[in-house]
């Protein structure tokens, strides 16, 4: 049986806790984003009565440093194998 899985100086264990940090920079940069109320959701009532429907518009772009830390992260946890 490969031992390598349990040797922490292994490729895989090194892209798995660089994926968790990306993971953990993510967390902050998403509430950061929250806090600037990025999205507003809309009640609105529609031709069928009793019938409500819920309008999520997104006020401001998702930055682009956040996607590139997702992408970052998911490349990492895909090469841990």
């Amino acid at each position: 049986m490969d031992q390598s899985w349990r040797d922490p100086s292994a490729a895989w264990w090194a892209k798995a806790r660089r994926a968790d940090k990306h993971i953990q920079d993510l967390g902050s940069m998403v509430l950061e984003f929250e806090r600037s109320h990025p999205y507003e959701v809309q009640q609105e009532d529609t031709e069928l009565p009793g019938e409500i429907v819920y309008r999520f518009r997104l006020l401001r772009a998702v930055p682009a440093d956040m996607l590139t830390v997702v992408g970052d992260a998911l490349h990492n946890i895909a090469g841990a194998d």
